[in-house]
């Protein structure tokens, strides 16, 4: 079982990243070109499912691999939804390229050439509420300053034991 210390860590730098991710999407509203919003969109996403995945484990163990928290238990039921949308966005589509997010096929070819036909990805096309994502970092922050201090008054009574 990871030291309390670790887990403390943890919650510090998932606090964060939460923070993080409600810059990029306060930014959002900015009249900015769209590749910029595209990378704003992104780099939230990015950086809010950025806990909830195994980060390499520290040297010494001084922080856990990922947050630890079950989200589900304070999370309202569209908050849920969009949690495991930004999950599943950032493990099929940014992090990665998951085929049946980015469709493409070969239509047509010859010894001289071919035509392929595809349907690009673009996450501005994905429907999610702003308002409710930057609620979410909200949330999700509260919940790792909740976590902070449940685990320092654990450390610290373990550290006044004789």
């Amino acid at each position: 079982m990871p030291s309390m210390a670790a887990q403390m860590n943890r919650a510090r730098i998932s606090k964060d990243d939460f923070s993080e991710a409600a810059e990029y999407l306060n930014a959002i509203c900015n009249r900015y070109p769209l590749a910029v919003k595209r990378a704003l969109v992104l780099s939230a996403i990015v950086a809010y499912v950025r806990p909830f995945t195994k980060n390499e484990d520290s040297k010494g163990n001084r922080a856990t691999p990922f947050f630890k928290a079950n989200p589900s238990r304070t999370l309202n039921q569209s908050e849920h939804e969009l949690h495991t949308k930004l999950l599943a966005l950032r493990n099929e589509a940014l992090a990665h390229s998951q085929y049946d997010r980015k469709p493409i096929k070969r239509v047509s070819g010859s010894s001289k050439g071919f035509i392929m036909q595809g349907r690009p990805f673009d996450i501005l096309s994905e429907s999610i509420d702003y308002t409710l994502f930057r609620s979410l970092c909200s949330k999700m922050e509260e919940l790792c300053v909740n976590q902070l201090f449940d685990l320092n008054r654990k450390l610290s009574a373990l550290e006044a034991k004789p």
